[in-house]
């Protein structure tokens, strides 16, 4: 009996180690699969795994039957060290879903760049029904279509033959315009399922970037690179055309330099002119295939990509005879500070004055090795200050601005540093000049006499 007690409390005492080992042990399951969250993972074997992280996703279809896709991913890598480890893909319904998975040495020194990746991967596609299909890259999705079912029959030849299928075989990809007057009639009986497919990827602008500023009617020259994620090869029959918006004295089509075949990028051009009055201007353009269809961007193709830039309003407008003429300039009026750490100075450096608290600024005279400060906007308004409304003007590349023609009476001129058009230019910084130190100055006129030399000094806060 005591035997039997001493071998059941040892059985005991080993069924309570194991339950203590197991609730100790690390979870083997994958936390990236389970999860879909966890961005890194714990070092194993002197690895630190975790997963990439991706910014674009494009989809290149090649022209043969099957149908074969590539996917052409691009991102980021956190350092120098991390490098794209393990790419897996499991297909469940329509979505096909690619992770990419990041390593490293759990011990490097890395320089904390980061640094760009390019990935092509081709997808198990072939043997697939037609349909729509989803390619999902850590987040980044684009989509692909069949339009027919991506297998040949009857793949394995027979005996002295090659594996080439016969024509009557590959009917996902159609053939060209140009070859399509020798098809026979039998090979237009399904005229739909011989058709290739137009779809198209902007990549990026290569010139002229979002909200540009621009002069009135200056000339420019808009370059985007596009790419070519459809069936069908872009011919030179095919076009870049104006779809809507401001036309900005553009063309309405610019043919193909060159033929793009599939996977293929291509940049295309359209030559400009700024409008002559100040504004925000976008002009959307599409591509034209070779039987007339437009086709654009997006899911469903027809989404159009854009230029969008800002034109300034005329800095030195022409004055005439009669009426009159205020003109003025902003400068940088600098203030060498004391070095951090120095000892304090008991007269303020050259170009400066001193504040009640010790600290330098500029002194709010200009000189002329002071550079000034060109592109802020700046406001006219009607009355003495604080007033504004009545018009605009843009500083030059010199820093100078000018408001023309102006009858007799009393006019606000003003300048704000945090307007969205100036916070890029001014901020962080201070008025110097005048020392009411608000960036506005009241100006009255005679109808007859120009007013010069209405200044503004501003000093940066981080600047010499």
């Amino acid at each position: 009996m005591q035997t039997r007690r001493q071998l059941v409390g040892i059985l005991l005492t080993v069924a309570m180690l194991l339950f203590a080992v197991a609730a100790c042990a690390p979870e083997t399951e994958d936390p990236i699969a389970g999860l879909g969250l966890v961005t890194q993972i714990q070092p194993q074997d002197d690895i630190v795994r975790g997963l990439a992280t991706v910014e674009s996703l494009d989809l290149a279809l090649a022209g043969t039957f099957p149908v074969q896709v590539n996917a052409i991913v691009r991102g980021i890598l956190p350092d120098s060290c991390t490098q794209i480890g393990q790419v897996s893909s499991v297909l469940e319904g329509s979505t096909l879903a690619i992770t990419l998975r990041t390593e490293r040495p759990a011990d490097a020194i890395c320089a904390n760049t980061t640094q760009p990746f390019e990935k092509t991967l081709a997808l198990a596609v072939e043997g697939l029904p037609a349909g729509v299909y989803t390619v999902t890259a850590n987040g980044t999705s684009a989509r692909f279509e069949l339009s027919v079912d991506n297998r040949v029959e009857g793949l394995e030849p027979e005996a002295g033959t090659t594996s080439t299928p016969a024509p009557d075989a590959t009917p996902a990809l159609a053939p060209t315009a140009e070859s399509s007057e020798n098809q026979t009639s039998e090979a237009t009986a399904e005229p739909d399922k011989r058709k290739c497919k137009d779809e198209m990827a902007f990549v990026r602008d290569m010139t002229v970037k979002d909200d540009t500023r621009m002069e009135p009617g200056q000339e420019f020259v808009k370059t985007w690179r596009l790419r070519n994620i459809g069936t069908c090869t872009w011919t030179q029959a095919y076009a870049l055309v104006f779809a809507n918006g401001d036309q900005m004295s553009g063309p309405d089509i610019v043919p193909f330099p060159k033929e793009v075949e599939p996977g293929k990028t291509i940049d295309i051009s359209a030559t400009l002119i700024a409008p002559a009055t100040r504004g925000n201007y976008q002009g959307n353009w599409k591509l034209k295939s070779l039987d007339g269809t437009t086709f654009g961007v997006g899911n469903n193709n027809n989404k159009p990509f854009w230029v969008r830039i800002q034109v300034t309003a005329s800095a030195t407008p022409t004055p005439d005879e009669t009426g009159s003429n205020i003109r003025g300039r902003v400068w940088h009026d600098l203030c060498k500070q004391p070095a951090v750490g120095a000892a304090p100075l008991e007269t303020p450096p050259s170009g400066c004055t001193a504040r009640a608290n010790g600290s330098f600024v500029g002194n709010g005279i200009y000189e002329e090795e002071e550079p000034r400060i060109a592109g802020y906007e700046v406001d006219l308004g009607a009355g003495a200050c604080p007033s504004t409304g009545l018009a605009l003007a843009v500083a030059d590349i010199n820093g100078a601005y000018a408001f023309a023609n102006l009858d007799a009476g009393t006019y606000c001129v003003s300048i704000d540093p945090l307007s969205d058009f100036n916070l890029p230019i001014f901020i962080p910084g201070e008025w110097t000049y005048p020392e009411n130190a608000t960036g506005s100055r009241t100006i009255r006129l005679d109808g007859i006499a120009d007013v010069e030399n209405v200044d503004f000094g501003w000093d940066y806060q981080f600047a010499p």
